[in-house]
């Protein structure tokens, strides 16, 4: 190898001068090839010791950074030691023992350095100790150091000294105007005085450190500004405080800096420069570059909306940066944390400044207690926390509210290892435990909300009270209610008073419901709609029940309104159903009579066949509705009842009300459907037509019967009396009522089935043409054996 290396040092550097010249070559190249290619320390202990601090205050330990500079200080003034550079040294080198390598012995320089080559020894190597930026500077610094050494080492030439330029600089580090160096408020900089005799060199590294200081400037002002602002809120606060920090570490450097330049030379002539100040000052200046993103930023915002406007900053490209955000957001974030677990676990705001994304409704009625007391505020929410998490928070601290104000229960209380992990919670932690502990709270919470409903305030039997009572499922009940206020509603809206129904409603209610609802049914109450011109008590009378307590939140006026709607129409498909069984009634106990009147047989029998036409048509959507009504009540009884779903306030409200409305679309009641229901309507109007009709003619009839039955009885009294039995003139009268009874009843009767055959074969078009095969298995059932087909065709 020596060999090799001989030929190689002969072959580049032929005039190496004797034998001992040419043998040192070959050796440094030996040691070259033999050697590890680390960086060679620098025997300079100003270097070193700010090596350590700067790596300090990237860990975050800027006190013992500062402490650390202290006691280089101390060690400088120290005569005991005479190899100070070499004690600090093998200290950090043991400190990073583990972490890098231990640095190889560094190789002898075969030249002298020139002073340029001097002076950018002492500058650092730019890849150790520094952040990006950091080290782009003093990669910068560094290609200009040998000009700018040459020229600061050659004097000032009677213009600024150094020294003077150092201490103008500390000034406008703390935003104070020196004598050479001051602030220019056109060009927003601190800049060297024009008429100062200073180098355009120093002038250059004036303004680079002097950055600093009007970073500084800008945060200081926003401190201060914020400071005074009234309505801060408390995440300003915070902010406010985590600067305020910033500025607090700032100001430690600043002192080390100052005593730096006080101290002059130390015991190995390395004073403070220029040149190794703006070293000093680039990750300072990084991280106050980022202070002062951040307060620009966050002007004007409040809790939410500038949390996660520092949020976005984590982003950031540069790690240094992100990492300075991360730590910056741990304090911001702690009042946010602190006003979500007031809000969770005890259901309240602790938020006077409105910087919570829940808020409290004021114009909220008492029947919106839960639907509309507490909003949620999107601009508000953080954006590491999200919409959908958001959402479970405010539904959360809604349900504990719910339990401890609405349903008065006091003994709820979340696991303590819950609560103590949410205190516990840090920005840092937030994106691995956030969801995970509100899924926790919310199951929690809504299995009491859901036992207290179901147990404690019978949600369940009150549900099948309204079933059985407002839907009119309870068959007995509805048809002697119906038989009690018969006379009392067939009197003029105006003259029916509620007090009255409501004894007959007791009454209906004592005789035909179970003992064991009778705690419940008692709140049915009775209700009187606004009448209109001409209306009866049948147009304006309705049931009601009394909701009250956390039941409210269930039956919120809008869902008793829909119960309201499907009770009138419901109501008023009984009330046919009650003509129909009237006329049959009156058909039955006017059967013996009306054989006296053969002429009318015809006339009879069609009315009879249309009125069970009629029935067969109410009794088919009765069941249609009816099946539907059950259909929707055993979904319902199993979701509420069912161990397998976890339903929170809001999931039981809904699918009470998405019952409702599953009811009110399949009895045509949503509004979807407004042609068949107006058809349905006019049916239900022909009926009870029908039946006015109806008794007008079995009136007229019972009393042609009982004229002719008076009229034989005189005609028999006139025989035993030895006188002609009719006269002429009752003859003609007799004749005469005959030709008026039954054309008239045939015209009406005809008319009534034309047009009830007109209505029902549209109502059946227009079923098979819907794509709900509900109302289709309706129009089946209707013409289930296609009469009204076949009778389409005979009549086209």
């Amino acid at each position: 190898m020596n060999e090799l290396l001989e030929q190689l040092v002969g072959t580049f550097v032929p005039s190496a001068t004797g034998p001992a010249g040419r043998s040192q070559l070959v050796s440094l190249c030996h040691t070259l090839l033999t050697s590890r290619l680390s960086a060679a320390p620098i025997p300079d202990l100003f270097h070193t010791s700010e090596a350590v601090q700067r790596s300090l205050a990237r860990a975050g330990r800027q006190s013992h950074a500062v402490a650390f500079a202290d006691l280089v200080r101390r060690l400088e003034s120290m005569a005991v030691v005479t190899r100070k550079w070499s004690v600090v040294h093998v200290l950090a080198a043991l400190a990073e023992t583990g972490d890098v390598p231990l640095p190889a012995k560094p190789l002898p320089r075969l030249l002298m350095p020139t002073s340029a080559g001097a002076a950018s020894s002492t500058l650092p190597s730019a890849a150790v100790g520094l952040s990006a930026a950091a080290a782009k500077e003093v990669e910068m610094v560094r290609r200009g150091a040998g000009e700018g050494a040459v020229r600061a080492g050659s004097g000032n030439d009677g213009g600024v000294s150094e020294n003077e330029l150092l201490r103008d600089v500390i000034y406008a580090l703390q935003g104070i105007d020196g004598r050479v160096v001051a602030f220019d408020k056109r060009a927003q900089a601190f800049a060297v005085d024009p008429r100062a005799r200073v180098k355009a060199g120093q002038a250059n590294l004036v303004r680079r450190v002097a950055e600093l200081g009007w970073l500084y400037m800008r945060v200081k002002a926003f401190v201060v500004q914020a400071s005074a602002a009234p309505s801060l809120g408390l995440v300003g606060q915070a902010l406010v405080g985590a600067l305020q920090g910033e500025l607090a570490e700032y100001f430690k450097l600043l002192a080390v800096l100052e005593a730096q330049v006080a101290a002059g030379p130390g015991a190995h002539g390395q004073a403070l420069t220029l040149r190794r100040l703006v070293v000093w000052v680039q990750d300072p200046l990084v991280r106050m570059k980022a202070v002062a993103m951040v307060a620009d930023a966050a002007r004007g915002l409040q809790g939410g909306e500038l949390v996660s406007t520092i949020h976005a900053f984590a982003k950031h490209g540069d790690p240094f940066v992100a990492a300075f955000v991360e730590s910056l957001l741990e304090q911001v974030c702690v009042p946010f944390f602190a006003m979500t677990s007031r809000w969770m676990f005890d259901g309240e705001l602790a938020d006077p400044f409105g910087e919570f994304f829940v808020v409290p409704n004021g114009a909220a009625s008492a029947d919106e207690a839960w639907h509309g007391k507490y909003e949620l505020v999107d601009g508000l929410v953080p954006s590491f926390v999200g919409p959908d998490l958001a959402s479970d928070i405010l539904r959360i601290g809604k349900s504990v509210a719910f339990l401890r104000r609405a349903c008065g229960v006091t003994d709820f209380a979340f696991d303590g290892a819950l609560v103590g992990a949410w205190e516990a919670v840090t920005y840092a932690s937030a994106s691995s435990q956030l969801a995970g502990l509100v899924a926790a709270a919310s199951d929690a919470v809504n299995a009491a909300v859901r036992s207290t409903l179901l147990g404690q305030f019978k949600l369940m039997p009150v549900l099948d009270i309204c079933r059985r009572y407002l839907l009119l499922g309870q068959g007995d009940f509805v048809g002697y209610l119906m038989e009690l206020l018969d006379d009392e509603l067939a009197r003029p809206a105006s003259q029916v008073f509620r007090h009255n129904l409501l004894g007959i409603l007791e009454t209906a209610l004592k005789s035909t419901t179970p003992i064991a609802d009778a705690e419940l049914a008692d709140k049915l109450d009775v209700m009187l709609l606004e009448a209109s011109p001409g209306d009866i008590g049948w147009d304006v009378f309705s049931l009601d029940y009394v909701f009250t307590g956390p039941l409210t939140t269930i039956f919120t006026n809008d869902v008793r309104a829909k119960y309201l709607q499907l009770f009138s129409f419901l109501w008023r498909l009984k009330r046919v159903e009650r003509h129909l069984s009237s006329t049959w009634q009156r058909h039955v106990n006017s059967a013996s009579a009306l054989r006296q009147l053969p002429e009318l047989d015809l006339v009879v029998r069609k009315c009879h066949i249309l009125r069970n036409e009629m029935a067969h048509f109410v009794f088919n959507l009765q069941y249609y509705i009816m099946f539907e009504i059950e259909g929707a009540w055993t979904e319902l009884v199993e979701l509420l009842t069912s161990d397998r779903t976890h339903l929170d306030l809001d999931a039981i409200y809904g699918a009470h009300e998405a019952y409702i409305d599953r009811i009110l679309e399949r009895v045509l009641l949503d509004g979807s459907a407004e042609e068949l229901l107006s058809l349905i309507t006019q049916i239900f109007a022909l009926i009870s037509k029908f039946r006015t009709t109806q008794d007008v003619f079995y009136d007229s009839a019972m009393g042609e019967v009982a004229r002719r039955a008076a009229a034989e009885a005189r005609a028999y009294e006139r025989v035993l009396a030895g006188e002609w039995g009719t006269t002429d003139k009752e003859s003609d009268a007799s004749a005469s009522s005959y030709y008026q009874l039954t054309p008239q009843a045939r015209a009406q009767l005809g008319a009534f089935n034309v047009k009830y055959d007109e209505l029902v074969t549209q109502l059946i078009d227009m079923l098979n043409a819907q794509s709900a095969s509900a109302l289709r298995n309706l129009s089946f059932r209707i013409d289930f054996n296609e009469f009204w087909k076949s009778k389409r065709s005979s009549n086209p």
